[in-house]
């Protein structure tokens, strides 16, 4: 038995990825209290360790609103910035767009935006807008959808939801607070601990979701928020007005709960069984900047910002630390990268990916820990890359 998972780990750690091609995707999206309008592409990455750009997906100058991705059915959504108003939809094992729509009302503004799973509709992307209704003309908030499958034709694909279908919505998460995209749906607890979604503002419509958070884990926390749901896992941030923090998870095998402490803010990224953080701190006498702020690029690039300008604006450092939690064992594993811009990409075969700076690493996820890191590749690309997918 032990020869065998020794035969599994070289064969792991052999090639980028053990069962597939793996790809990156490059591009930052940009709330919207700035103004940038960054590329998105896609790019392969070889056994050899080149980065081989294979599609430019949203033009430098037009921007990167939102960005979805769920790895259960491995597709990535894209929302451009306004004015575009399409929607892009990357499937993982075609490793390009197959499907891009233009929205029903035109060139608006979205609001919120996330990913739905339906059973009436399947997998879809639905958002929230202010604009003229369709049947009415009034002006107003209304809620519409798109079908990812692509084989269902864009004239039929986008309808409008109801608010009632906030109770299916899929998340991954943000992962960093540096470029979180625009607005998910808006969930929150009530003051019972039920967890629910908000449907019509002006009737205060409230869509219960069914879970409730325990009393125990709930007391003494003032807001709310939900950021990871999927099959694996549920995660809600819970808050205080002072602006402390508690993460609380609902693992869906046992449906049990569990306090989780990550080292940094609770902007996180779910893989699966595995949830993924970027720990940062205050900036302070003893933490004055973050790791490797010397290799940072200066001035955005095609795909990404100036990266130490966007984090003056937060006062906190990046000490160039990875949390990596297993949901079904409990464990907290930990990446020292030495370098504050670095972040976990993608958790699949028993190895983990991420990037610090222009460096793709991987490594085996072990019972004990991160196992011996592997340099995948280097290039000027995967500073601005933030999700990667494996083409089987």
């Amino acid at each position: 038995m032990r020869r065998l998972s020794l035969i599994a780990w070289l064969l792991a750690a052999a090639a980028p990825s053990a069962y597939g091609q793996l790809y990156l995707l490059a591009g930052t999206p940009t709330k919207n209290a700035y103004s940038d309008t960054f590329a998105a592409a896609l790019f392969r990455v070889g056994d050899n360790g080149s980065l081989t750009r294979t599609a430019t997906l949203v033009p430098q100058g037009t921007g990167i609103d939102w960005v979805g991705i769920s790895y259960e059915w491995r597709k990535i959504v894209i929302m451009p910035r306004f004015p575009d108003n399409s929607i892009i939809v990357v499937d993982f094992d075609e490793a390009k767009a197959v499907k891009r729509c233009g929205r029903l009302h035109g060139p608006t503004f979205p609001s919120r935006v996330w990913l739905s799973a339906s059973p009436g509709r399947g997998p879809s992307v639905d958002w929230e807008e202010a604009g003229l209704d369709a049947a009415t003309r009034k002006a107003g908030s209304f809620r519409e959808g798109m079908v990812l499958d692509p084989s269902v034709p864009c004239e039929t694909s986008i309808a409008t939801v109801m608010s009632g279908d906030i109770r299916y919505l899929t998340d991954e998460g943000s992962g960093s607070f540096l470029w979180t995209p625009s607005n998910g749906a808006h969930i929150t607890v009530d003051e019972r601990g039920m967890l629910v979604g908000v449907g019509d503002v002006e009737r205060k419509e409230l869509i219960p979701l069914g879970y409730e958070v325990p009393a125990d884990m709930r007391k003494g926390w003032s807001r709310s928020n939900m950021t990871i749901n999927d099959s694996r896992v549920l995660e809600v941030d819970l808050y205080n007005d002072d602006s402390t923090y508690r993460i609380v998870v609902l693992r869906e095998s046992d449906h049990t709960w569990h306090t989780v402490t990550f080292e940094g803010g609770p902007d996180l990224r779910g893989f699966g069984r595995y949830i993924a953080a970027t720990e940062y701190q205050d900036k302070s006498g003893r933490n004055p900047k973050s790791a490797g702020m010397e290799e940072w690029k200066k001035g955005s690039r095609e795909m990404g910002p100036d990266l130490a300008a966007r984090l003056a604006s937060h006062d906190v450092v990046m000490p160039g630390k990875l949390d990596l939690y297993d949901i079904d064992t409990e464990k907290m594993f930990s990446i020292t990268t030495n370098q504050g811009d670095s972040e976990i990409l993608l958790v699949e075969g028993g190895l983990v990916y991420w990037r610090a700076a222009n460096h793709l690493y991987s490594a085996p996820i072990t019972d004990t820990g991160i196992g011996v890191r592997r340099l995948l590749a280097t290039d000027e690309a995967i500073r601005d890359a933030h999700y990667a997918f494996i083409k089987q």
